[in-house]
């Protein structure tokens, strides 16, 4: 196929990261900016062995979910993938990638999954964002590609956040990045959408009130502890909370009204000691961005009191300074939110 070549096809379904999936003479296709059940037509951009990618060149039967997208830089700047659907389309594509990947990489073909609890606020609900600067130039990445997308202000910060970003592009850095705060606060660790952290909380203490047994609770990857002092005043009669970050354990302790103990991991992973260990009924704590699915069960483990004692036995954890002193401390990636 020429690189230039274009074709006609019906998009079947959105990937993870909100490429449309389509398939033409044998060849997989992924365009971007579509929507399951449109008719469209495509060049081809990017030819592997496997799939093709390409750029929407017409929409030849729109969905009924699509919508002008709000953001004067969506479709340039790389930060979003779904503006171009309403906001309940949005939630049930999530859904519908998390059954996709069930599928796919696990082969569990007949799991239930629960719908996506949409954000209180689709837009101005992120109390920071990192932009790069480059000159004069200070905004996101394009959507593929080391261009820079210059912007104003972004539709997805809180008013504050979009305040701070003004005030630098009135003095712009040479280069770099800057992670700029709707609070000033630099704290190591923080959840950048609140309603939507504070849905997740309740559903948790939801989930823990309905436990015979309340003895003891690890957030693992607790960050400064906004899941961890709630656990201790649901009723768990002891909670660890442990982390890599030193900074974010040394910012637990500090805020901590609770006996809540907190400490660094040292080497491996918390959820690897408790694999191989009987444990109770985990608690949900996906990722509290836009939106979060209730079914994810990784991060809160209800534990034995012996589990406890082991783990804190085990070497995985520490109560001083980590050995490198608060930086990334094992190799596996880290399940902060």
């Amino acid at each position: 196929m020429s690189p230039r070549q274009t074709a006609t096809f019906k998009i079947e379904e959105v990937a993870f990261g909100g490429d449309g999936v389509a398939r033409s003479d044998g060849m997989v296709w992924f365009v971007p900016g579509t929507a399951p059940g449109e008719m469209v037509s495509a060049k081809a951009v990017e030819q592997r062995p496997a799939f093709i990618r390409g750029k929407l060149t017409a929409i030849l039967e729109p969905s009924a979910d699509r919508v002008e997208a709000p953001c004067p830089y969506y479709g340039d700047c790389g930060g979003c993938s779904y503006q171009h659907l309403t906001y309940e389309a949005q939630l049930a594509l999530k859904t519908e990638q998390v059954r996709q990947t069930l599928r796919r990489i696990a082969h569990l073909e007949e799991i239930p999954i629960f719908p996506t609890v949409g954000s209180p606020k689709p837009y101005g609900f992120r109390s920071r964002i990192t932009v790069h600067c480059e000159g004069r130039q200070i905004g996101f990445y394009a959507r593929r590609g080391n261009r820079l997308v210059d912007i104003e202000a972004c539709l997805l910060a809180e008013p504050a956040v979009n305040e701070q970003l003004r005030n630098l592009r009135r003095h712009p850095p040479e280069k770099g990045h800057r992670t700029l705060r709707a609070s000033g606060n630099r704290s190591p660790f923080e959840q950048t959408n609140a309603e939507v952290a504070q849905e997740l909380l309740n559903h948790i203490l939801t989930e823990a009130k309905t436990l015979e047994s309340r003895q003891v609770a690890v957030d693992a990857y607790c960050g400064s502890g906004f899941f961890t002092e709630p656990l201790y005043e649901a009723g768990f009669t002891r909670v660890l909370g442990a982390d890599w970050s030193e900074p974010a354990i040394e910012l637990a302790r500090s805020k901590s009204r609770t006996p809540v103990e907190y400490r660094c991991m040292r080497r491996g992973r918390t959820d690897e000691f408790f694999a191989g260990r009987k444990t109770g009924p985990a608690f949900a704590r996906p990722t509290p961005r836009r939106a979060l699915q209730r079914d994810h069960r990784t991060n809160h483990l209800g534990a034995s009191e012996s589990d406890f004692l082991c783990l804190l036995q085990s070497g995985h954890l520490c109560e001083g300074r980590s050995p490198t002193g608060g930086r990334r401390i094992f190799s596996s990636q880290s399940s902060s939110l």
